[in-house]
């Protein structure tokens, strides 16, 4: 099935959007070949527009909302990307507010650890182990407050994921276990699989419905560096919501 790759007419380059390779027409450098720091926005590309690609499903993954929302929000990400905490700690809350708790957006976490951080994979696998006892959403706001502290930790990551979880209830040696014995290890990789599958290069992207908006889009419209307005994650919402419910 194709669908149109929708970008809220921007992808907002290397300082809204981690990237492995390059993404073609968009002026993207790959992570892997280096960072030139830019915080340049471009517009639409069409080689990139009119791309096919698969559109994930729910899985077996977390959902925030109302299960009966018009509007499902899956996003592939990951906890060491810092555009993904940009997106967590400036523009979520707003969502949340606006679209999550109102019934209207159903968010779904996937999961999409880049290679090019060394401590995304076990962090995603944390989440999951977390979930065993308490809210995934606990852990994961954990893992989002301390973000400076375990991303730049030089010691025995295990030990400080199974610290926070300790934090929040969890039996420490039983949460430990199950990162040592990489319990959700597969769960993880299938993951990223399913991202693979439906065009995902980098973090964050997300699919609204069926339109695919990649990067951490501010929630406000924003003038582009032509001076041209763009969609917000606010203007994309609203209009999902409402094609959705005519």
């Amino acid at each position: 099935m194709e669908n149109q790759n929708k970008q809220g007419g921007v992808v907002w380059m290397l300082s809204t959007f981690a990237l492995i390779g390059v993404l073609v027409g968009l002026g993207i450098s790959s992570l892997d070949g280096g960072s030139s720091g830019q915080t340049n926005i471009t517009g639409p590309s069409a080689d990139t527009q009119d791309q096919n690609y698969e559109l994930p499903t729910v899985d077996d993954d977390p959902v925030m909302g109302d299960e009966s929302a018009p509007v499902t929000m899956i996003v592939f990400s990951e906890y060491e990307c810092p555009y993904c905490q940009r997106f967590e700690t400036e523009t979520f809350s707003s969502i949340k507010a606006d679209f999550i708790d109102t019934g209207k957006v159903k968010l779904v976490y996937r999961d999409y650890p880049l290679p090019i951080h060394d401590k995304a994979h076990l962090a995603a696998e944390a989440g999951e182990c977390a979930s065993d006892s308490v809210s995934y959403w606990d852990y994961q706001a954990k893992l989002i407050e301390k973000y400076t502290e375990w991303s730049e930790y030089t010691g025995e990551i295990k030990e400080l994921f199974s610290d926070y979880a300790k934090e929040l209830g969890v039996d420490y040696d039983t949460f430990y276990a199950c990162l040592e014995d990489g319990t959700y290890y597969d769960e993880v990789e299938s993951d990223m699989t399913d991202a693979r599958a439906a065009g995902v290069m980098g973090t964050p992207s997300f699919f609204i419905n069926d339109e695919k908006v990649m990067g951490a889009l501010p929630y406000e419209d924003y003038a582009d560096q032509n001076g041209e307005m763009q969609e917000g994650f606010k203007s994309i919402l609203t209009r999902i919501y409402e094609e959705a419910t005519k």
